[in-house]
């Protein structure tokens, strides 16, 4: 194998290992905008469920209430 070839390949491979690597960090990247999303819908469930909590106090507490 002569020098020529060899440096050609090592390139080669240079080049798939930094298409890998470049896809690896898009899929990290994916990853962390895909864990920021679902904090923000746990929060969002979160908040829901107290706004359910409250409207349903409310209602009972108003049932409860003499009219004026």
């Amino acid at each position: 194998m002569d020098y020529q070839r060899l440096n050609e390949e090592l390139n080669n491979r240079i080049i798939r290992m930094e298409k890998e690597l470049d896809g690896k960090r898009a899929l990290e990247m994916e990853l962390q905008q895909l864990r920021k999303r679902l904090t923000v819908l746990k929060q969002v469930e979160a908040s829901i469920k107290k706004l359910r909590e409250m409207d349903i106090k409310l209602a009972f507490s108003s049932a409860f209430t003499p009219n004026q």
